[in-house]
Parts: C-alpha cells; sequence; structure tokens
C-alpha cells in the first residue's frame, strides 16, 4: 500500500494517508509509512515520466513526449489526464510487483 500511495498522484498527503489507510485495514503502520517515501525529490522527475509513458497506454490521442529532458510543468499540464491515469496503472503494477517480491522473500525465509 505505501509503493502505491508513494506513485500515485497524492503528493503532499502521502504521509496521513498512508497511515490513516495503515490503521483502517491493520496493517503495519511504520511500513506503509516508510515505502510511501518511495516519492522523494530524486525520484520524482522519473516517477513523472514513467506516469507518463504508462498513460500513453492508455490514451490513443496522447502527445508523445520524446525525452526526459522535456518534464516542465507545461508539459505536464498539456498532459495531465495522460498523467493521472499512467500513475494510477504505474503505481498498482509497482505495488503488485512489490508486494509479490517481499511475500516471496517472505516465505523464503520463513522455510530456513
Amino acid at each position: 500500500m505505501g509503493v502505491f500511495i508513494g506513485i500515485a498522484p497524492l503528493w503532499g498527503f502521502q504521509s496521513f494517508l498512508s497511515i490513516f489507510l495503515a490503521s483502517v485495514f491493520r496493517l503495519n503502520k511504520g511500513l506503509c509509512f516508510a515505502f510511501s517515501n518511495v516519492s522523494i525529490p530524486p525520484m520524482i522527475p522519473l516517477i513523472i515520466w514513467g506516469s507518463i509513458q504508462t498513460g500513453k497506454l492508455f490514451i490513443s490521442s496522447a502527445k508523445p513526449l520524446l525525452d526526459y529532458s522535456q518534464i516542465d510543468f507545461q508539459a505536464i499540464s498539456e498532459h495531465f489526464l495522460q498523467y493521472v491515469l499512467g500513475s494510477l496503472a504505474l503505481a498498482l503494477v509497482t505495488a503488485v510487483l512489490f508486494g509479490l517480491s517481499s511475500f516471496t522473500l517472505l516465505r523464503f525465509n520463513q522455510r530456513r
């Protein structure tokens, strides 16, 4: 859940949402909070770029974003719907991948 909240376009509310939803679903609050901080400043351009690229898969009339260096406020505003859909899809995929990998690691260590 922390990775999903960290990548989803809920910036500014990650800490609050991760702790609140961890309480509601009775999850580990510390782990949810720690993994919601995946959107640290050096990662934000990569998350935005990945979200816009993922959003191209869902919007047929999407304008291409050719280069990573083209990311600025104007590019984000032109690709807003593409960004939102892409970030939700990217958040879901990465959350599932992180969840499955951590589950696999825990099961592997439990067998030892």
